[in-house]
C-alpha cells in the first residue's frame, strides 16, 4: 500500500514496561507540533539542519497535574491582580502569566549516545548527579546544543 509521504511510516511503540509513564506522540499529534514548532523557533539564528525522530509526552500522576494547574492559577491571579503594572520582565511577561500562568519550556540536550541503541530500553544516556541534584536548562534547544558539546550526531533533548 503506498502511503501520502507526510504519514509517517513507522509504527506508534509499544509502551515500555521500563518506562510505562511514556508515551511517544505521533506525527501530526497537535502536542508533538507544538513542541516541534518551539524547538525550531528556539534554535539559533540558523535554521535547525536536523530532524526530530520521536517525541515522548510524561503521563504525570493525577495529583502532580492537580499541583501544577494549582500553581498556574495562582500566578495568573498575582498577574491580573497587578493591573496594568509590569511584573520581573515588563509588560510582555506580564501579558504572558495573565494568560497562561507563564508557562514556557526549557531544554537539556543529553549528548550523543555512547551506544547503538536509541530505544529506550537500550539508550545510554543517564542522569548520574544524584537525588535532589539540579540539572542545567537552557530557554533555546540551540543553546542546550552547544552547551552538550554541539557537534553531529543522533542526541536527545528533554523538553520541559
Amino acid at each position: 500500500r503506498v502511503r501520502p509521504p507526510s504519514t509517517s511510516t513507522r509504527r506508534s511503540r509499544v509502551p515500555d514496561p521500563l518506562f510505562p509513564a511514556l508515551t511517544e506522540l505521533p506525527e501530526g499529534h497537535p502536542s508533538r507540533n507544538v513542541v516541534e514548532i518551539i524547538f525550531h523557533t528556539s534554535w539559533s539564528p540558523k535554521a535547525f539542519s536536523g530532524r526530530i525522530e520521536m517525541v515522548f509526552k510524561v503521563q504525570n500522576l493525577p495529583r502532580t497535574v492537580t499541583r501544577f494547574e494549582e500553581y498556574r492559577e495562582v500566578v495568573k491571579s498575582r498577574a491580573a491582580s497587578c493591573g496594568g503594572a509590569a511584573v520581573d520582565g515588563g509588560c510582555e511577561d506580564h501579558a504572558r502569566c495573565v494568560a497562561d500562568g507563564n508557562e514556557v519550556m526549557r531544554f537539556h540536550c543529553l549528548g550523543p549516545t555512547t551506544g547503538r541503541m536509541y530505544d529506550a530500553g537500550g539508550c545510554s544516556w543517564a542522569f548520574h548527579r544524584g537525588k535532589g541534584a539540579a540539572i542545567c536548562t537552557f530557554s533555546g534547544s540551540g543553546g542546550a546544543h552547544e552547551n552538550s558539546g554541539g557537534g553531529r550526531g543522533r542526541r536527545a533533548m528533554l523538553v520541559c
